[in-house]
């Protein structure tokens, strides 16, 4: 995940990870679930296949 200012900031004063991970929503920073729905979207990967390397 690319780290901005502002999370790098989060994470010098201790933001725990609620915190990172809205920071980086609202920077657009997509998380490896929904990088990976998009693969299956797309055709490249299955559904079974996120859901073995990912848990929400």
């Amino acid at each position: 995940m690319p780290v901005s200012d502002a999370m790098g900031k989060m994470i010098m004063e201790g933001a725990n990870s609620i915190q990172l991970e809205q920071q980086a929503d609202e920077e657009g920073v997509r998380s490896l679930r929904q990088s990976g729905l998009q693969k299956v979207r797309m055709g490249i990967t299955s559904l079974e296949e996120i859901n073995r390397v990912t848990k929400d």
